[in-house]
């Protein structure tokens, strides 16, 4: 229910122009594509897969602390990798063990729809919720990162929690159980400094409102941080008492409390551009036109809109102490900006809702169209040009024409034409298309492109080509590898798939594995002889080799 003594703002009703079966059949389609039939890939997914990959295989101390064979991970939190950990366990005999891990991610993915939705739904209706979603949905940035093995998904589906927690502050019990689960999920996902924001956005909405609105929140806000810090505490102990891990988070925390540089900065400012697209331009046009003139008497911003703005601030001012420029910062951004835009949808005008459909429809129908090209072109060879810039950049790929892939694929891109074709003219449509093109472009590369992008992405080929260099010089006995600069996605990947033994820090081992560039060559120890080199068969920068200790 809208807030008291405020009117509810989509009193205008627009017909969303999508029934709710396909409404939520379209959801479940997004969140399942690219969840399985593909390796680990490099970065995130890989090292989120041998996070989990060295839980489910390893110790009880390996579930406290995150680690890729055996070296520690100090910037993740446990919380998604658990339950990846779990399905690999599970389903690990049913599907490819990364498949199953990946499984978990489809479940904070829906976890996070289902807080978006009920957000919405309790700030402005229903149908605000379906709007929320499919404007979530439509983001160009949430694409890949909504489909690996990483910790954020998890950490956004406890944002969400903790957002709907916040819309029902009228509802006390349930307020203090989402917090609370909400608040956990984020400790335990990405630790105390991502939770930051959040932390600051529940600060800030206790701090709004009457006398006793003020005392409801606080106390809400007060009780789902007791319950948040009992189910954090624990874990934060047990690792805590881990010496390695304790040092090493010590020193990540003390990296990540720097100030944001003007690289950082300039880094956010054009990853937002396309990561936040199409929701950023609305929510523009939203803020500037529920501003009231400066000659009235203005009144408090209703709650639909008082809530997602605060959270957008407190996040974005959270930018400023995140020194690593990543796109995985912006995700949660996402959220409040879903739910900012959901009300105003309907109030388009036509000229700006035609704008955003016009170039939604446009831009991904080109984009189809390229796909299909580079498709026929590196499994037809023809055209001959764009079928040899293909080969140029993997490679030894050998294209196998996947028929039910391409029927899939020509069946979504149909359902497309047919879609834009027929779609009625409301201010709705060009959320509605934005949606679809997003989900018809991962469909399409999930199909098509799917072996050509698994071909140059996956570590599986230098795992094994690793592995027989090994096993032809070992008796059948594990061999002990050092490694030096290996990176934690390329040292998931090759115990992984090559069931390599890297070595701990005290071992003598007589095999090194150096990961080096081609401009920046690093040298072996003396005593050590080049056995093995090799690198992806597309990446003409990064090298591996691999010596053995002959003295």
């Amino acid at each position: 229910m809208p807030e008291a003594g405020f009117p509810k703002l989509s009193h205008l009703r627009v017909p969303v122009p999508l029934p709710s079966p396909w409404f939520w059949g379209l959801v479940v389609l997004y969140l399942l594509l690219g969840l399985v039939g593909h390796d680990p890939w490099k970065a995130d997914d890989a090292i989120g897969f041998g996070i989990a990959w060295s839980m489910a295989h390893g110790q009880w101390q390996d579930w406290l602390t995150p680690n890729v064979a055996g070296q520690l991970v100090p910037e993740e939190g446990p919380l998604a990798f658990w339950l990846a950990a779990l399905f690999v366990r599970t389903f690990g005999t049913l599907l490819q063990p990364h498949d199953a891990a990946r499984l978990a991610t489809g479940v904070w993915m829906a976890l996070t729809i289902v807080g978006v939705h009920r957000a919405a739904r309790v700030l402005d209706g229903e149908q605000a919720g379906r709007l929320a979603v499919l404007a979530l949905l439509a983001c160009l940035g949430l694409l890949t990162r909504g489909h690996e093995i990483a910790a954020e998904p998890a950490f956004l589906a406890g944002t969400a929690l903790v957002l709907w927690g916040l819309a029902v502050h009228r509802t006390p019990l349930r307020s203090v159980t989402l917090l609370a689960a909400g608040l956990a999920m984020c400790l335990l996902a990405r630790g105390i400094t991502s939770t930051l924001p959040l932390l600051l956005t529940c600060i800030a909405w206790a701090a709004l409102g009457g006398a006793s609105t003020r005392r409801s929140r606080l106390g809400a806000l007060l009780l789902g941080l007791a319950g948040a810090t009992v189910i954090y505490l624990p874990w934060w102990w047990s690792m805590h008492n881990t010496a390695a891990y304790a040092t090493g988070h010590r020193t990540w925390l003390a990296a990540q409390l720097g100030m944001a540089g003007i690289d950082a900065w300039r880094y956010y400012g054009k990853a937002l551009l396309w990561f936040a697209f199409p929701a950023w331009p609305v929510a523009i046009w939203w803020i500037a036109k529920r501003r009231p003139p400066m000659y009235l008497d203005v009144q408090p911003i209703p709650l639909v809109q008082r809530l997602p703005l605060v959270a957008l601030a407190c996040m974005l001012l959270s930018l400023a102490w995140s020194p690593l420029a990543s796109d995985a910062v912006l995700l949660p951004l996402l959220l409040p900006l879903a739910l900012l835009i959901a009300p105003g949808l309907p109030y388009m005008r036509r000229g700006l809702a035609a704008l955003i459909d016009w170039f939604g429809r446009i831009s991904f129908t080109i984009a189809a169209a390229l796909i299909w090209l580079g498709y026929v072109a590196f499994a037809a060879g023809w055209p001959a040009r764009i079928a040899a810039n293909f080969a140029r950049l993997e490679p030894g790929f050998v294209p196998t024409i996947h028929w039910s892939a391409v029927s899939i694929a020509a069946l979504a891109t149909l359902a497309w034409i047919a879609a834009i074709a027929r779609s009625e003219r409301t201010p709705l449509r060009g959320i509605v298309h934005w949606c679809y093109g997003t989900t018809l472009t991962w469909l399409l590369l999930m199909t098509l492109w799917l072996p050509w992008i698994d071909y140059g992405r996956s570590y599986r080929p230098v795992a094994l080509s690793i592995k027989a260099a090994l096993a032809s010089r070992v008796d059948g006995k594990p061999a002990c590898v050092a490694t030096r600069a290996l990176g934690l996605a390329e040292r998931a990947s090759f115990a992984y798939f090559g069931n390599l033994e890297f070595a701990k820090a005290a071992d003598n081992c007589g095999w090194l594995l150096l990961q080096d560039t081609r401009a920046d060559k690093a040298s072996a120890e003396p005593g050590m002889r080049l056995i093995w080199e090799g690198n992806r068969p597309g990446d003409r920068n990064e090298r591996f080799r691999l010596y053995r200790r002959t003295r």
